[in-house]
């Protein structure tokens, strides 16, 4: 529940509206869906998901090496970690590597990674990944 209402809370703030508001607006929606139209009930799940995913991507973590960090609900991108699992910060890069994936139709176009975690693989070895900051949060808190 501490993940919704920070959500709801960074939501408002970017919308510039009471997070009661925005709460009751979920709410609202929450109940009007038993009523809709399937196609349209969709829709406005989808919607709401959509900005509840953004709001998440600009929650921002003081992330620093030796912090256990997992993926934020529905941003994970990449296979490893899996969604739950623990990995470590390794390193915060100051400039950040931008994945090669060539032309902008790919979701990883242009991605910022400048956050370095590590994690052990199916042999137990060590290994690192670089992740998007924007998408981790301290393990635990979701």
């Amino acid at each position: 529940m501490a993940a919704y209402n920070d959500l709801i809370h960074a939501l408002a703030e970017q919308v510039g509206l009471p997070p009661s508001a925005i709460h009751e607006a979920v709410q609202q929606a929450l109940d009007e869906h038993q009523a809709e139209d399937t196609d349209e009930q969709h829709g406005r799940i989808t919607r709401l998901r959509l900005l509840e995913l953004e709001a998440s991507l600009r929650i921002h973590h003081e992330l620093e090496p030796g912090d256990l960090v997992c993926w934020k609900d529905g941003l994970r991108n990449k296979r490893r970690p899996a969604d739950g699992e623990a990995a470590v910060v390794v390193a915060r890069l100051a400039d950040p590597v931008f994945d090669g994936e060539e032309g902008a139709g790919s979701p990883y176009f242009r991605e910022p990674l400048d956050l370095i975690v590590g994690l052990l693989d199916d042999d137990g070895d060590f290994v690192h990944y670089h992740v998007d900051q924007r998408r981790m949060q301290p393990y635990g808190q979701g």
